[in-house]
């Protein structure tokens, strides 16, 4: 997923942070620039609230390979995930129940900022993951 991120992070398109920067100048308070960055940001996770992720079942319906959500959300969940089915194989309990909504509503809630600059070289990367995968080159 690592991998993944560098490379969406070689094109504007495909950064979150392209996303976000649409908020600011919608803003004219500070208090306001952060509940609209929540909302925006809980589209594409939790889809608002809750009541609103669990009770309509919309999380995830935002679902974006984005750089930056790719590395900081979508690899912590799947981390989260395997952890789980880890402790399970290991002690043979079933895994606990993972509070997917307090995942998501932690990155939504995150100060963390993303450019909406891409870097890096797609070729480069691209190459870079094909020998890392042991995959013919392009």
């Amino acid at each position: 997923m690592d991998l993944q991120d560098e490379l969406l992070a070689t094109d504007r398109a495909f950064l979150v942070g392209t996303w976000l920067a649409r908020v600011q100048p919608w803003a004219s308070t500070p208090a306001e620039r952060l509940r609209l960055e929540y909302d925006a940001r809980s589209i594409l996770t939790t889809w608002g609230d809750r009541k609103a992720s669990e009770d309509a079942a919309l999380h995830d319906y935002g679902n974006r390979d984005w750089a930056g959500l790719t590395r900081d959300y979508y690899r912590l969940r799947w981390a989260r995930y395997f952890r789980a089915l880890d402790e399970e194989l290991r002690t043979g309990e079933p895994a606990k129940a993972i509070d997917w909504f307090a995942l998501g509503d932690a990155w939504n809630r995150s100060a963390r900022r993303y450019t909406d600059q891409p870097h890096g070289d797609a070729r480069k990367v691209a190459a870079r993951i094909a020998a890392e995968l042991a995959l013919p080159p392009p």
